[in-house]
């Protein structure tokens, strides 16, 4: 029989159980900020035909808190999510990331590092690192005769 813990850890994703490790390295503040700096708790990177796509959930940060760098090979997404100041309240109950954050991505060596476009919609930072040309596929039209 498995134990609570146990089964909770085995209901867990990977990213459930790096969070709750950062959260026991990295605990909250007693304004319920995290020390020190945070990754996006959702992060996605695939690619197409044309381009790497990248995905982070940056809910409640603002395009000009995000700074996006290329360099030798790597994605760099830094920026600080700005706590809102409430006075004269109460809270009963406060988890909330607030500061400085950073999360990195190593980029394959088929990309164009001054080809890159990003976009913040919704929450949503969207980052498109296009290939280099020699590697996109390419039509090859067949000649008679």
């Amino acid at each position: 029989m498995m134990n609570t813990l146990g089964r909770r850890l085995a209901d867990a994703t990977l990213m459930d159980v790096l969070d709750r490790f950062n959260r026991e390295i990295n605990p909250p503040t007693q304004n319920g900020d995290s020390a020190g700096l945070w990754h996006p708790s959702g992060l996605e990177v695939w690619e197409d035909e044309h381009n790497i796509h990248v995905e982070a959930e940056l809910a409640g940060i603002k395009p000009e808190d995000v700074d996006i760098t290329v360099e030798n090979g790597v994605l760099t997404i830094r920026g600080e999510k700005k706590q809102v100041q409430r006075d004269k309240v109460q809270y009963h109950y406060r988890y909330r990331r607030y500061g400085q954050f950073v999360q990195q991505v190593q980029l394959p060596s088929t990309v164009d590092p001054a080809r890159v476009e990003a976009n913040l919609r919704d929450g949503v930072l969207s980052v498109q690192v296009e290939k280099r040309p020699e590697v996109k596929p390419r039509r090859i039209e067949v000649k008679a005769g």
